[in-house]
């Protein structure tokens, strides 16, 4: 009998251990979709919140994001968990812009009461 009771506890944590990596890996997605559209942001955009998945683009970041000289096919994105300064400040992600003269990181915040990214900062140019 303790067999199946310990069997069945391992199968509910194997499981839960799925449903967590896939939901990750679906926030990753999510991000990197944002990130695209990020890019394609103009000066005649509506500034603050533009992106579906983010909750507001600040205006300093908005300045570099849409007066950049790199097109947008040359600007390779990298998503990490963590963040880069390794602070505690409940950065859930990394998001780089790399181009071949610039590179810039964003620090992103998962939230999941309203199912969306902030930004929380950011380092770095975007030639």
């Amino acid at each position: 009998m303790k067999l199946k009771y310990i069997f069945f506890l391992l199968t509910i944590i194997g499981c839960q251990s799925v449903n967590f990596l896939k939901a990750e890996k679906l926030k990753i997605e999510r991000l990197y979709i944002a990130g695209k559209e990020l890019l394609k942001l103009t000066p005649e955009t509506k500034p603050y919140n533009p992106v579906v998945d983010i909750v507001r683009v600040g205006p300093s970041l908005f300045e570099i994001i849409t007066t950049r000289k790199s097109p947008i096919d040359s600007i390779r994105i990298e998503i990490k968990e963590g963040d880069f300064f390794n602070e505690d400040r409940g950065v859930t992600h990394t998001m780089y812009y790399i181009t071949n003269h610039s590179k810039i990181g964003l620090r992103i915040k998962y939230d999941p009461k309203i199912d969306k990214f902030h930004i929380v900062g950011y380092s770095g140019l975007l030639e």
